[in-house]
């Protein structure tokens, strides 16, 4: 399951950005609905893949970077209607992964750069640090679907994303698509 493009984009941002973010509207679905069903993600086969973009002043000296996610798991629950689905994902932080060679080369022109084994370990070691994500006390991101409209192929899901302790909002476009036994999505 591929999700949320955006979720660590405005955790170690140093300025705001114009993305549309709410505070949490109201309560989660605590229940899958009747019918459902149930997928659980799998780890192995799935991945959740972050773009970095240098910014700032010292933009210039900087790199663009990948993330990827590792360890992912969760739920996904399709309804028959399908505004009735629901998720629930986790993310480990400590098992995010900086730029990957192989990530680099698929993710385009914008990270043709080769950043050094000390750039990686550096910005590694600042995402993960207290003045960032904080994994020793934010061992998790989590992402939430809070509702779902439109179709399977074109949804629009307003995520609650839990971050750094905080739970934002976001609209994100998902397309989900089935095949047998396997459900993707991408957003």
């Amino acid at each position: 399951v591929a999700s949320d493009l955006a979720l660590l984009l405005a955790g170690c941002q140093s300025t705001p950005t114009k993305q549309a973010r709410t505070a949490p509207a109201g309560e989660l679905r605590s229940a899958p609905a009747s019918g459902s069903t149930h997928y659980a993600v799998d780890a192995q086969h799935s991945e959740v893949e972050f773009f970095v973009y240098k910014a700032g002043t010292l933009a210039a000296f900087g790199h663009n970077h990948t993330v990827e996610a590792r360890g992912i798991s969760g739920d996904v629950y399709l309804a028959p209607a399908f505004k009735d689905s629901m998720f629930a994902l986790k993310l480990p932080v400590k098992q995010l992964e900086v730029d990957r060679p192989e990530a680099r080369a698929a993710a385009g022109p914008d990270f043709a750069s080769k950043p050094t084994a000390n750039d990686i370990q550096g910005t590694t070691d600042h995402m993960l640090g207290a003045d960032c994500l904080d994994a020793e006390k934010y061992p998790d991101v989590s992402s939430q679907s809070v509702s779902v409209s439109g179709e399977e192929n074109k949804a629009e899901m307003p995520v609650r994303i839990t971050l750094h302790g905080t739970a934002r909002d976001l609209k994100l476009p998902v397309v989900v698509s089935r095949d047998g036994d396997d459900l993707s999505a991408a957003g």
